[in-house]
């Protein structure tokens, strides 16, 4: 893996800083709902529930609510956490005004 001069981390920082500049226009929880729950919650949610379909003695519809109530909670965490992340990262660094 080549690593990245520092012209090109700069150019990086600041073309990260435009794209989240404009992902926070949303506002944090249209955010977390969409990017957390919605994406990263049902997605997960279907994955397990797909894995565990085959080998299981419930209901189909029983594994999916399960799946969907353990997930769509852990996606809100990981986009509350990576909101804030990405909001430390945004504040951060030599170009700030």
């Amino acid at each position: 893996m080549m690593a990245l001069s520092n012209e090109n981390k700069v150019k990086k920082d600041i073309e990260n800083k435009k794209n989240w500049a404009e992902t926070r226009k949303m506002g944090r929880t249209k955010f977390i709902l969409i990017y957390g729950v919605l994406f990263w919650g049902l997605l997960m949610a279907l994955v397990f529930f797909f894995l565990g379909l085959k080998d299981s003695s419930q209901p189909w519809y029983s594994q999916l609510l399960i799946s969907i109530i353990v997930f769509c909670p852990g996606g809100f965490l990981f986009g509350h956490f990576t909101w804030k992340s990405a909001e430390k990262k945004y504040h951060s660094g030599s170009d700030k005004n």
